[in-house]
């Protein structure tokens, strides 16, 4: 009896897992998010949804398509790329899915002009002005309304300057979102840079702009390993870590390695007008 029974019970699951596997797929409405008179957007009823996860290691977020009954790709606006990405709330969304034929909210989306961040995450920086280590925005011919980021690049593990979207021709993950940038340069290229001044006799420096203080060494090979030394009137200079901070706004080590010249190593101007090179001391 207890072999029939199990038996029965092994022929139902089978039923049933059958019958989920061909079930009807979950069809869905799009409807514009800012619109008040609840019409479905033309062609853009009895869709399929189709998720693509997001791939770390292809610099991917996950996303979606939305799909008609030949499973092609369809936009709501023909500028559009096809690609949506989830959002919280009706208020950030471009459009609102409904399950086909109900006024139950499956998802709300937001179209995306990329979704691959090819160059890598981005962090807002906000080190702007005229002051050593920033970055003088206004002199570049950029506004208050526009807005920058860093993000670390992988060629050369430097700390890159970008702006929001002109020309865009960069991408950055940013708060979870793939948002089209600008390429300014390298920023300790950028930002405004040290005047030091060298005491021969007690081997430091001190910058007459902004008052960061630095030590210094007669010969590269004194520099210590990892620090950032900067070549002034024949000798090398780097710049006291607790001097200013880094250009990014962040005290993390990554930062400091990738570019402590981002803020307290920039690129200076000799006592003698001399050239300037920067170096990053490195082990061997």
């Amino acid at each position: 009896m207890k072999k029939i029974i199990a038996t029965v019970l092994a022929m139902v699951m089978a039923l049933a897992l059958c019958t989920t596997a061909f079930a009807a797929e979950q069809k869905y409405d799009v409807y514009d998010a800012e619109s008040t008179d609840g019409t479905v957007i033309a062609g853009m009823n009895d869709l399929t949804l189709k998720y693509n996860k997001a791939d770390k290691d292809a610099k991917q977020i996950a996303y979606y398509n939305l799909l008609d009954a030949s499973g092609n790709i369809v936009r709501a606006l023909a500028t559009e790329t096809g690609n949506y990405v989830a959002v919280d709330k009706a208020s950030d969304a471009d459009y609102v899915v409904k399950y086909a034929g109900k006024n139950t909210v499956a998802l709300y989306l937001v179209a995306a002009d990329a979704v691959v961040y090819e160059n890598g995450e981005g962090t807002a920086y906000t080190e702007l002005g005229k002051k050593c280590g920033q970055y003088n925005y206004k002199a570049a011919g950029y506004t208050t309304s526009d807005k920058f980021y860093t993000a670390i690049n992988e060629a050369d593990d430097e700390v890159y300057l970008f702006v929001k979207g002109h020309n865009s021709d960069a991408t950055l993950l940013v708060d979870g979102k793939v948002i089209a940038v600008d390429t300014i340069g390298k920023l300790s290229d950028k930002v405004v840079q040290h005047t030091w001044v060298i005491d021969n006799e007690k081997l430091t420096a001190k910058c007459s702009a902004c008052g960061a203080t630095g030590k210094v060494y007669e010969k590269y090979a004194e520099v210590p390993s990892g620090a950032t030394a900067e070549q002034v009137a024949g000798k090398w200079v780097v710049a006291d870590k607790t001097a200013t901070k880094p250009a990014d706004g962040t005290s993390s080590p990554k930062t400091f390695d990738a570019g402590i010249a981002m803020y307290v190593g920039m690129a200076l101007t000799s006592v003698a007008g001399s050239a300037v090179v920067i170096g990053k001391k490195k082990e061997f």
